[in-house]
């Protein structure tokens, strides 16, 4: 008798937690029940029918006449009460948030930061050395130098450590494990490790004495490798560039940076060449920008992956995690290494790459579709497009956990001639963390999709009253018959959606579309082909 009638005042409760929230209203004080429901009102709202306790709520909502999906509903309750926001990033709960330790660490790591900036590791603070980066990076992680000498150039690529700093299965480094990489939405940057720790000691500002580990490469005057070392660094940036300002420095003489520039591009496009002998692919892929200010203000660009400066730090990348694989390889260093094996690139008869060819972007399109997937791997095997024999990934301390794994084991080789973690220990640390790694790309993709869902659906509103069809330019990548829909790319957005297409369409084609209609909840558009 007692549990019935409590099972009747919760009933009661959780109708009058729904009726106060159906009114953007929340009771001033809730009750256990009504706290226990909204907890899985808020479970339901992200995961939907794939919630276990989906059992608990359904029946409250199931007389409900709505043109909603229950999930939908609920998610809409929680915006008007403000426990949600209207953009609410659900993707992110669904794989779990970011963790950021208490700042009880800060203490020790100033301490540490002091004595090991005061420490024997190779001094490069008087060194001019510039980052290269967007306008809105916060995580400067890698910065480039170059210094003539007789008849030679000693170029530097010098990453930010925060492996020395943060010991193995501290609270940071756990926070760090558990978090995998940084998290980057259009809307906002979460980043893997604390900002204050960022801020404070890890980003390669300008004017800041940092530690780092430093390549350092001595070539000739055609700009020839004769030697390079491996060193954990003292460093100080002079000066902080954008992409663009690092563009315009590289073409213009009279730039005061013209000549570090020329020199760094010189040497990045000697290495891509010499990559491209190796049988490297040189693909520009279209990549979409989304920037959402705090006004949910929307701007999209094209990332200009041909930009030379873009390139050049790309390609300066890649050489410091090649011959940082090379060191680990020639020291029988444990490492987690990125291998690619070799497609099939003629074998596919459902693909015709002399049409596909037709179209930059098409031909971009089979070349990737055919490669198969980058693999960790314990041996240093090939990397294909890469056209490197060994290949792993150290250049990203700040933003991923494998790569702060990496230089740890590696700074520890050169300072004790120690190996600190096992091949075991390794894999067992990378692979934790790969599959989060993967559900974040995943997450990144879904935001990106739905900011640009909702950018077209700004576009289509603002359009309405002038009762004409947005167009946009696509390019055909795959063509489907028997009712099945193509895939097509919207040249603008750099963004993909399948589409029912006339028979005369071939892939290769440009074509034109119509925006149709919009479903924000969903993420998904509706285009049209538009005939001439």
């Amino acid at each position: 008798k007692d549990l019935h009638q409590k099972s009747i005042e919760n009933e009661k409760n959780i109708t009058y937690l729904l009726t106060t929230m159906s009114q953007s209203i929340l009771p001033e004080k809730l009750t256990a029940s009504q706290q226990t429901f909204l907890a899985h009102l808020k479970q339901y709202a992200i995961h939907g029918e794939d919630y276990k306790n989906k059992h608990v709520i359904k029946p409250f909502f199931l007389k409900l006449k709505s043109d909603k999906s229950i999930q939908h509903t609920i998610f809409d309750l929680l915006v008007s009460t403000k426990i949600f926001n209207a953009h609410e990033p659900v993707e992110l709960h669904k794989i779990g948030g970011v963790s950021s330790p208490k700042p009880s660490w800060i203490s020790e790591i100033g301490s540490k930061n002091s004595t090991l900036l005061n420490s024997d590791r190779l001094n490069l603070v008087e060194t001019e050395i510039i980052t290269i980066d967007d306008e809105h990076t916060e995580e400067r992680d890698d910065a480039l130098s170059i210094k003539a000498t007789d008849k030679k150039f000693e170029f530097g690529i010098h990453i930010s450590d925060p492996s020395t700093l943060i010991n193995p299965n501290t609270v940071l480094d756990k926070s760090a494990r558990n978090n995998g990489s940084s998290i980057y939405f259009p809307e906002k940057t979460i980043p893997m490790l604390p900002s204050q720790f960022i801020k404070e000691f890890g980003s390669l500002d300008p004017s800041k004495p940092r530690l780092g580990l430093s390549l350092l490469i001595k070539t000739d005057l055609n700009y020839k490798i004769e030697s390079w070392r491996i060193a954990p660094s003292v460093i100080s940036t002079s000066k902080s560039m954008t992409y663009e300002q690092a563009s315009l420095a590289l073409n213009h003489t009279e730039n005061s940076a013209h000549q570090m520039m020329l020199h760094l591009w010189n040497f990045s496009k000697k290495q891509m060449c010499s990559r491209k002998q190796n049988g490297a692919i040189n693909f520009q892929t279209q990549e979409m920008n989304i920037k959402v200010n705090s006004n949910s203000e929307i701007e999209i660009t094209l990332l200009n992956s041909r930009l030379d400066s873009r390139m050049m730090v790309s390609e300066l990348m890649i050489l410091f995690n090649s011959l940082a694989a090379k060191f680990f390889v020639e020291n029988h260093i444990p490492a987690i290494y990125r291998h690619q094996p070799s497609p099939n690139l003629n074998n596919d008869t459902d693909f015709d790459l002399k049409q596909a060819s037709k179209n930059e972007v098409s031909r971009n399109y089979y070349l990737v579709r055919k490669l198969p997937q980058t693999k960790l791997t314990a041996e240093p095997l090939p990397h294909y497009s890469l056209g490197l024999q060994n290949y792993i990934q150290i250049t990203s301390p700040l933003r991923r956990y494998s790569d702060m794994l990496l230089q740890r084991q590696i700074i520890n080789f050169i300072c004790y001639g120690e190996i600190l973690y096992s091949q075991e220990n390794l894999e067992n640390l990378s692979f934790e963390t790969y599959t989060r790694i993967k559900d974040i790309k995943s997450v990144e993709r879904e935001r990106q999709r739905y900011w640009l869902i909702k950018y077209l659906e700004n576009a289509l509103n603002d359009s309405g009253s002038s009762m004409r069809h947005l167009c946009y330019t696509a390019v055909v990548l795959e063509k489907s018959n028997y009712g099945m829909k193509s895939l097509v790319q919207i040249i603008e957005f750099g963004f993909r959606q399948r589409i029912n297409l006339p028979s005369h369409c071939q892939i290769g084609d440009e074509i034109s579309l119509n925006l149709i209609s919009v479903d924000t909840w969903h993420r998904t558009a509706r285009f049209q082909f538009k005939k001439d």
